[in-house]
């Protein structure tokens, strides 16, 4: 999805269905969205489904939290994760876990994630 939005920003939720035990990644509705920001719906859960990360992409740019990422996690319970560089074999990406104002890195994000990121060049 990063990808495909490049260069603008785009976003989604991974859900948990605590019924089915599925994750199931769920795309936010975009309002705008630019090189540089994002202002999207969130996505509508279904029974027995709970967000766990909030994810976006910052198109161009490295992936980091910036100053309205802070204002926007400040009261939500979750992980945030960003990915940057959307154009690159293997994207940057940040991590961390929101617990109402309280930020913790995560200090590296899960090697598999960056090798699921990978772009594999056509032969």
């Amino acid at each position: 999805m990063a990808r495909a939005a490049h260069p603008l920003e785009t976003g989604a939720w991974i859900v948990w269905n605590v019924e089915t035990k599925q994750f199931r990644l769920a795309p936010v509705r975009v309002l705008s969205q630019g090189t540089g920001s994002l202002k999207y719906e969130r996505p509508e859960l279904f029974a027995g489904e709970l967000r766990v990360i909030d994810c976006h992409s910052h198109g161009t740019h490295p992936a980091f939290f910036s100053s309205t990422d802070d204002e926007d996690d400040r009261h939500e319970t979750k992980f945030a994760f960003v990915v940057g560089n959307c154009a690159s074999s293997v994207p940057s990406m940040a991590m961390r876990l929101c617990a109402k104002g309280i930020f913790e890195d995560v200090e590296r994000v899960p090697s598999s994630w960056y090798a699921a990121a990978k772009l594999t060049e056509a032969a």
